[in-house]
C-alpha cells in the first residue's frame, strides 16, 4: 500500500494520512470488505507549487516549479536526504527528487549550453528504473536510456541559446514508481 512519508499534521483516513501542505503528495485510500473479498483502492494526487524567485537555487539555476509523486525535492541531497550518489560516484551538487517528477529551472544570465547528469540514487531499492528527459518549451531535447540503480549517471549537453528555462523530467521505468529516487547532478550553464 502507498505510504505518505510526511509527518505534518493532516487528516487521517484509516491507515492513510493526508498532509495539508501544498507541494506535497496526497494519498487518498479506501478499504472495503465485501463478503470474503477486500477491496483496496488508492489514488495519488500531486499538488504543484510555484516558488518565488529567491526560494530554491542550485548554482546559477533557480527552481521555479516542481511536482513529484513522493517525498520532497532536495538541493544537494537525495530525496531520502542522503549525499547524492550515482553508480558509486558522489556528487557535491544537484537536486534529489522522485519519479515521476518535473522540475522547471530558470536562469538570468545568457548561456549557450546546459550540462548535467541524471541517475538513480545508489541507496534506492532494487526496483528503481527511470527515464530522464530535458525539455525546452514543448521539445524533448535529450532523453536517457532506461536507467537502473548502479548505472553510471547519464550525461547530457543541450543548447540553450535564447532561452532562460527548461524542464527536467523523470518518469518511472517499466516497473512502477517504487524506489525511483532520481538525482540530477552537476547542473551547470556555459
Amino acid at each position: 500500500m502507498p505510504k505518505n512519508h510526511n509527518s505534518a499534521p493532516g487528516i487521517s483516513l484509516g491507515r492513510f494520512r493526508l498532509p495539508q501542505r501544498i507541494g506535497q503528495v496526497l494519498f487518498a485510500g479506501l478499504v472495503m470488505s465485501i463478503g470474503a473479498f477486500t477491496v483496496v483502492a488508492a489514488t495519488r494526487m500531486v499538488f504543484r507549487q510555484s516558488f518565488p524567485s529567491t526560494s530554491i537555487h542550485v548554482g546559477d539555476l533557480r527552481v521555479a516549479y516542481f511536482a513529484q509523486t513522493l517525498g520532497e525535492l532536495r538541493v544537494h541531497r537525495s530525496v531520502e536526504n542522503e549525499p547524492l550518489l550515482i553508480g558509486g560516484v558522489m556528487y557535491p551538487s544537484g537536486i534529489g527528487t522522485h519519479a515521476n517528477s518535473e522540475v522547471k529551472v530558470r536562469w538570468s544570465k545568457s548561456a549557450r549550453e546546459f550540462k548535467g547528469g541524471c541517475g538513480i540514487h545508489d541507496n534506492a531499492g532494487p526496483l528503481g528504473s527511470i527515464v530522464c528527459s530535458v525539455v525546452i518549451g514543448t521539445r524533448r531535447v535529450a532523453v536517457s536510456p532506461l536507467l537502473r540503480r548502479g548505472d553510471p549517471a547519464w550525461e547530457f549537453v543541450v543548447g540553450v541559446g535564447g532561452v532562460t528555462e527548461l524542464m527536467l523530467i523523470a518518469t518511472n521505468g517499466e516497473d512502477g514508481f517504487s524506489h525511483d529516487h532520481v538525482n540530477w547532478v552537476n547542473l551547470r550553464l556555459r
